[in-house]
């Protein structure tokens, strides 16, 4: 039996972050947080290892909640979280009805304080168990409702795990098209978050899908992705879930002996995980392999074991299955009897269910074992509806819409992707538009001062070259009016020197005069 439902409870994983989580919690003083501080815990950790964590969350959310306080909003919202939490316990360990019991009270106190991104995940989780006891229609209810509050708080995340829910309950249906469309919707969203779990998880379910047309190519294509991501995240149940996929896979090739490995180790990993959907899923897909070898001992006891635990956990899908696989080994040993029983047993929760997988298994069984007892008639009528449901399943028109809803999402991711290329490319040509006017701004800038200064500068020189025009003019005029006083100066020098010529001429000389004074004297 191929996985195909998986439980979404979780909007992320990070093992990476636990270790500085784990420090905060310790040095954290205030109760608010210290239980913000758990909740991010128990989202990074696997259901295995959260069990701790949510008592001291419980704890302390209850300790507050008994005195009046401004913050007891904040503590009912932590201490819904806590019961919620619980109910996923019980839910991976197969017991619905304790899971139930804690998803409604968690419910009613998240519906109390109006927390409706906390009501979106309790609503997923109840249809998941709905889904699993073949209630399809409330399960259907409860994830569109899950869906209609997510859309309208854009919880994106929340919108991813909606799509995929519903998307397994339309390939359980049989309805490819409407299963592959929720599908890639699911991808689309959870690439965009950047959610490496749903990414994985989603892949997987995607693979399934091909493995169902048998196109094997694609279904590996699609398992070997999710493997790689889960393997990277060290997913232990994505992991389980994709080896018993890929263990389908060479099954359908042929190749046993790969096949049981991969069975055997996606067993081991889901026994240690305590995850008892996978281990039963496991143990079908074990006796599947032992029936091809012809061990029809042992395959009857694996089978036993995976009966044993779908019915403690509910699923009726898987009960179907196991009472068909029995129903088969006792037609192989003859006990038609016995067979006949536990094909109709299937046979009738498998109609009750609406799902065509298990129809068409408990179909081919029943045909086998009515034209073994002569009842033709009947044996023909099981047959047309064997038929009928592998049409339902794989034909050319689910194949197309395969291959539709692949293209449709190829062409959006990369009509994404253009555009975000055209709008970064937009922006550097917007950019470079801006840069490339900054610079004509600055050369039209630079052009006009130089203009400016060059205007300036004309005019000074025009205002020094007058300047220099009038010095010069007034230079001349001064050296002229030098010229002039020069020339009367030197006419009145010679006036006195003339003068001074004529006195001369008419007074007695100095010797004359000594002369005269000697002559005198003696």
């Amino acid at each position: 039996m191929i996985l195909l439902w998986s439980i979404s409870v979780k909007l992320f994983g990070q093992e990476a972050q636990f270790n500085s989580l784990e420090m905060a919690l310790k040095t954290a003083k205030h109760d608010t947080t210290k239980c913000r501080i758990l909740l991010s815990l128990i989202d990074v950790l696997p259901e295995n290892r959260t069990q701790n964590y949510n008592n001291q969350l419980l704890e302390i959310s209850k300790r507050n909640l008994v005195k009046e306080s401004p913050l007891k909003k904040i503590y009912l919202k932590y201490y819904a979280n806590g019961i919620n939490q619980i109910g996923v316990t019980y839910l991976t360990q197969g017991d619905l009805t304790k899971a139930l019991d804690n998803f409604n009270k968690s419910l009613k106190i998240q519906e109390q304080i109006d927390e409706k991104k906390d009501m979106t995940t309790t609503f997923n989780n109840i249809g998941a168990i709905y889904f699993t006891k073949g209630d399809i229609s409330n399960a259907v209810l409860y994830f569109n409702r899950s869906l209609e509050i997510q859309k309208n708080i854009g919880d994106k995340a929340g919108i991813s795990y909606s799509y995929n829910n519903i998307g397994s309950i339309y390939l359980n249906q049989g309805n490819v098209p409407k299963a592959l469309e929720n599908y890639f919707l699911c991808l689309n969203v959870r690439e965009e978050v950047g959610d490496k779990l749903g990414i994985a998880d989603i892949l997987n379910n995607i693979g399934t899908i091909y493995l169902k047309q048998n196109d094997l190519v694609k279904a590996l294509e699609f398992y070997n992705k999710s493997l790689t991501i889960n393997e990277e995240m060290n997913n232990k149940n994505g992991i389980a879930k994709v080896f018993n996929n890929i263990a389908s896979v060479y099954k359908a090739q042929g190749n046993l002996s790969n096949s049981l490995e991969y069975y055997s180790k996606s067993l081991k990993i889901s026994i240690a995980s305590g995850n008892k959907s996978i281990t039963a899923n496991s143990y079908i897909n074990i006796g599947n392999i032992y029936v091809l070898k012809n061990e029809f001992e042992k395959a009857i006891e694996y089978y036993n074991l995976s009966l044993k635990i779908y019915t403690e956990i509910e699923d009726k899908r898987g009960i179907a299955s196991s009472l068909s696989k029995i129903g088969l080994i006792y037609f192989n040993k003859n006990n038609l009897n016995k067979a006949l029983d536990y094909s109709l047993k299937s046979m009738e929760i498998s109609q009750a269910l609406g799902y065509p997988e298990n129809i068409k298994v408990a179909a081919n069984i029943l045909k086998k074992i009515y034209a073994a007892q002569g009842k033709y008639d009947i044996a023909l009528q099981n047959y047309e509806l064997y038929i009928q449901m592998s049409d339902s399943i794989s034909n050319q028109e689910t194949r197309k819409a395969s291959i539709k809803s692949q293209l449709k999402y190829e062409y959006e991711k990369k009509a994404a992707a253009d555009s975000v290329k055209v709008a970064e490319e937009k922006k550097l040509t917007t950019l470079k538009l801006r840069q490339e006017q900054s610079q004509r701004y600055f050369l039209y800038g630079g052009l006009g001062l130089t203009i400016l200064f060059g205007i300036f500068m004309f005019n000074r020189f025009r205002v020094t070259q007058k300047q220099k025009n009038i010095i010069e003019e007034q230079k001349l005029i001064v050296e002229h009016q030098k010229a002039i006083a020069d020339e009367k100066q030197k006419e009145i020098l010679d006036s006195i020197h003339y003068a001074k010529r004529i006195q001369q001429s008419l007074l007695p000389t100095e010797k004359f005069i000594n002369r005269k004074l000697r002559i005198n004297k003696s």
